[in-house]
């Protein structure tokens, strides 16, 4: 006699996650690029809050991107990225720095 073995099948359904990110230009007080990522991110990690999304330098010295982690709750990730670009708002202002999100850069037309 022989014995059939059947899979049983799994209850649980795999969800979606959702993650974010977002790139910004470093700006001095005059708008002008400034190259000063590594002095912003080095602020960032000493007000002890990096939890509050993940800030890290990009490709140039000139960018900076926070993220946030994925998760299936859309809302906790939007608000953990919000937490992130505060942060970093508050870090580059009291470096005298601005930012701009990637592809808002203004420039002087013709």
């Amino acid at each position: 006699m022989s014995v059939k073995k059947t899979r049983k099948k799994s209850s649980v359904q795999k969800r979606f996650t959702t993650g974010f990110e977002v790139e910004f230009f470093i700006i001095d007080k005059k708008g002008a690029i400034a190259h000063s990522a590594d002095d912003i991110i080095k602020r960032v990690r000493e007000t002890k809050q990096q939890e509050s999304g993940n800030i890290i330098t990009e490709c140039a010295k000139n960018l900076i991107e926070v993220g946030s982690y994925p998760d299936v709750d859309g809302a906790h990730t939007m608000t953990n990225l919000i937490e992130g670009i505060r942060l970093l708002v508050y870090a580059a202002d009291e470096l005298g720095y601005g930012i701009l999100p990637l592809g808002t850069y203004p420039v002087k037309g013709p």
